[in-house]
């Protein structure tokens, strides 16, 4: 986390690759420890990173509380998005904090670009 927000990462998704299951790899996995490193290196210091996704990571509410404990004495605010395991009060108390982000928008080149499991689906024919 420290060597993002070092370098200027404004977007950082941690959640499940489509590709995990094809190449035998297992998910990210956010114990209490890494929510605690994750937080503390949020609060830590100003940085860019607006946008922090981290679904299908297994972080629970245990883990989330460690965010928002931090996060109202961040410099710098940071919008969560989490996944099922975590209560929707905690989810609202993080939303509220960073209520003022804007919500991320993709550039032009990136949206540009077709993604190959999308096309593949598109291209399939009818029967």
């Amino acid at each position: 986390m420290s060597a993002a927000t070092a370098a200027g990462v404004t977007l950082l998704d941690l959640g499940r690759v489509r590709a995990v299951a094809v190449l035998g790899a297992a998910d990210n996995h956010i114990d209490l420890a890494a929510a605690e490193t994750i937080a503390e290196a949020l609060a830590g210091t100003a940085h860019r990173l607006k946008h922090l996704v981290l679904t299908h990571t297994g972080l629970r509410s245990r883990e989330a509380h460690r965010l928002l404990d931090t996060a109202p004495r961040a410099t710098t605010a940071t919008r969560f998005v989490l996944g099922r395991g975590v209560a929707a009060s905690v989810k609202r108390r993080l939303d509220a904090l960073s209520a003022h982000v804007p919500a991320p928008t993709v550039p032009a080149d990136v949206a540009a670009v077709r993604s190959v499991h999308r096309t593949a689906h598109e291209e399939r024919p009818v029967h």
